[in-house]
């Protein structure tokens, strides 16, 4: 995938991101089950890392960037509409 060229961007601009609180709140997420407990630990924490990559390379080339991040999963839309 390429990497979008934010510096092109003369408007104010925003970017949203999702971000689960706890491991519960993921999908697959089994309170019994320890391999899948330990599988989406590891899962969140490389997302997490993506996530501030993306971020930064945001914030650092858009000229009216701002970030905000949503608790909360893909759909974050629907559980806070405000």
């Amino acid at each position: 995938m390429k990497k979008p060229d934010y510096s092109r961007l003369r408007v104010p601009a925003l970017a949203l991101y999702a971000q689960y609180r706890s491991i519960q709140e993921a999908p697959g997420y089994k309170d019994n089950d320890p391999a899948v407990r330990t599988a989406l630990e590891e899962y969140l924490s490389l997302v997490a890392a993506r996530q501030l990559v993306e971020v930064e390379s945001f914030k650092a080339a858009a000229v009216n960037a701002r970030v905000a991040r949503i608790p909360g999963g893909h759909y974050f839309f629907l559980a806070n509409p405000q």
